[in-house]
């Protein structure tokens, strides 16, 4: 079987979606599948991840920006810098050099009109991974792995097009190192804390949080995880000197064990929340863009973790919201301990797993396993 991710990064779209469809790949070739990426070169170099992960990949070449107003276009339609059709017109010639049995796309700014053209052109399945339900959408699947009280009623208004619907952390798409590696052992006090605000950190919230920290009053062990394509590497390193007992690690090949070392996290709420959850990491949630709404507060609820939205305030505000969440989170031991066993039992590191059983064993033939 052939799968094709069509999937983009960018300094506006950010890496979350590319590193989940990465946990996805992985797995899927580990299970003797043929992979294919196909992504459109915006401002973010795909060449040494690829490389580094062994990957086949098309890069779609930078296309001229629709000059025409599309009165049907997703709110995200921006993001592909391109037409919808001039896109998937594109798509289709990057994968016609073998057949395909999946496209598996992860991008706001197509809808069913890409999905349709695509799966006809290509006469295969379609996947498509979401967590906004906020444009139409034709697919066999639909992977939205974050939580939800009823994702029934989160898509009732596009489900006319979806053919199954794999919805949950039960289905998170993060790596299964994070199945593999020992989870975090609790402790009351918090001798270190970790700060991981995404690849690209586009609201440059990763010094703020160091200064939180700080003005908790928390003077131990700050590690900051960062990815190369983070444009302020070079200002948090001298930061991190500064403070002289903080320390930055870029381009961890995975963030499990940096998840599992500390005794609390701040990070954003993208993805990367669901591999702070099956770490058992007490974390402070940050709301860092709008769909992180759709999922955050509802972990909040569940005691999941302490969230904290930083698009409602005032930037100014922002360092005062953090430092008092650090300082909640570090006055209550027990607070901590129940973030980190809720969490835990909310994700097994086991979805990308299930996914590719699913896509690849059960809708296999004529059979719709879902």
């Amino acid at each position: 079987m052939r799968f094709v991710f069509r999937v983009d990064a960018s300094s506006e779209i950010g890496t979350g979606h590319l590193r989940r469809c990465l946990s996805l790949a992985h797995e899927i070739r580990t299970q003797g599948l043929d992979v294919l990426f196909v992504c459109r070169q915006h401002d973010f170099d795909y060449g040494p991840l690829f490389l580094r992960e062994s990957f086949e990949f098309v890069a779609l070449p930078p296309a001229p920006e629709p000059t025409l107003v599309d009165p049907d276009a997703p709110a995200h339609a921006r993001w592909a810098r391109a037409d919808w059709s001039f896109d998937a017109a594109e798509t289709i010639a990057a994968t016609q050099a073998g057949n395909v049995d999946w496209v598996i796309v992860d991008h706001y700014a197509f809808d069913a009109r890409w999905h349709a053209k695509v799966g006809e052109a290509l006469q295969c399945r379609l996947a498509v991974i979401d967590d906004l339900a906020d444009r139409s959408l034709l697919a066999d699947v639909v992977i939205d792995h974050n939580f939800h009280p009823d994702h029934q009623a989160k898509y009732r208004n596009v489900m006319s097009g979806i053919g199954c619907l794999l919805a949950g952390p039960r289905y998170a798409l993060i790596s299964n190192a994070y199945a593999e590696t020992p989870k975090y052992a609790f402790r009351d006090d918090v001798a270190s804390i970790g700060i991981f605000l995404g690849g690209i950190d586009l609201l440059h919230v990763t010094p703020v949080a160091l200064d939180a920290v700080r003005a908790a009053g928390f003077e131990g062990v700050v590690e900051i995880a960062l990815t190369s394509a983070n444009p302020d590497v070079a200002s948090i390193q001298a930061m991190a000197d500064s403070d002289g007992r903080c320390s930055l690690s870029i381009d961890l090949p995975d963030l499990a064990r940096f998840f599992a070392r500390h005794d609390l996290q701040i990070g954003a709420g993208g993805g990367a929340i669901w591999e702070r959850c099956c770490m058992g990491a007490p974390t402070i949630g940050l709301v860092c863009a709008e769909n992180q709404r759709y999922s955050l507060p509802y972990l909040h609820d569940e005691h999941v973790l302490l969230a904290v939205d930083i698009l409602a305030v005032a930037s100014e505000c922002r360092l005062r919201h953090i430092s008092h969440a650090v300082m909640t989170t570090l006055s209550q031991p027990t607070l901590r301990r129940e973030m980190s066993e809720t969490a835990s039992r909310l994700v097994d590191g086991l979805g990308v797993a299930r996914i590719t059983r699913i896509l690849a064993t059960e809708f296999s033939g004529h059979d719709h396993g879902c």
